[in-house]
């Protein structure tokens, strides 16, 4: 949840310092503004995501234990004998 947070709130102020820097009407003619915006905004719900999927793929392996052969190798499941 922080890193989408964080970028919001970094997204937030490219969007403020940029209508400051060039003006409200000027940043129509910004395109590399509208493109950064959104992928400050994508790049944090990515790294949720990424941070989130190893609590995710732990919970699976663990009810799915020595069903599946990719949940062998992951490192929350425990091996037993």
């Amino acid at each position: 949840m922080l890193y989408i947070y964080l970028a919001l709130s970094s997204a937030a102020l490219l969007g403020i310092s940029a209508s400051w820097l060039y003006g409200s009407e000027a940043l129509m003619d910004q395109g590399w503004v509208d493109h950064a915006f959104w992928a400050l905004i994508l790049g944090g719900y990515i790294l949720a995501a990424i941070d989130n999927a190893s609590g995710l793929w732990c919970q699976i392996c663990q009810r799915l234990a020595g069903r599946v052969a990719l949940c062998q190798r992951a490192p929350c499941v425990e091996t037993v004998g």
